[in-house]
């Protein structure tokens, strides 16, 4: 916990029907564009049921992996991150969700952390990724085994923007 306590203060999503129906966006589109769930049980079939939302926001809010995405914005702002995402970047989900996602990496991995974007968005996802990431508070982190996808709303293909799903980093620190 941070000294303030301050990022402690909201560290709960706001349980709305817009919440889970992005939850239930991401996982979809993770599955449509890697082919594979984003979470034990998450196949074609679970996220088609009437349950769907509450299911998968359940499995995703309390997953012990990080999961964020962002928007379209010319300079992208962060629109989701779960219990695990909040965590490892020390923020509560007002200031995470007002934050352009850029400011995930150190200032000197700026331009490495646009590349992958762009390769993303070029090939509709990227595996296995690792790089540096940073926290509000600028502890500095490994992240490895992620994989980034481009995230589109069903039927039409409009872009929405951008997702990443990787396990949480053992550890933290400022290097």
């Amino acid at each position: 916990m941070l000294a303030s306590g301050r990022f402690f203060r909201r560290l709960t999503v706001p349980r709305t029907a817009a919440v889970a129906a992005h939850e239930l966006l991401l996982a979809r589109s993770y599955l449509r564009t890697t082919g594979r769930e984003l979470a034990p049980g998450l196949d074609e079939a679970a996220l088609a049921g009437a349950d769907a939302a509450a299911r998968v926001d359940d499995i995703l809010w309390n997953a012990d992996w990080v999961l964020l995405s962002h928007g379209t914005e010319p300079s992208p702002v962060m629109n989701y991150g779960n219990r695990a995402a909040m965590e490892l970047f020390e923020l509560d989900w007002d200031r995470l969700t007002a934050m352009e996602s850029r400011y995930t990496a150190p200032p000197d991995l700026v331009e490495e952390r646009a590349d992958l974007l762009r390769r993303a968005r070029e090939a509709g996802f990227v595996d296995n990724y690792r790089g540096t990431r940073v926290s509000a508070t600028g502890k500095r982190f490994v992240i490895e085994r992620a994989t980034l996808w481009e995230v589109h709303r069903p039927g039409s293909g409009e872009r929405l923007g951008q997702a990443v799903v990787f396990p949480r980093p053992a550890t933290t620190g400022r290097y």
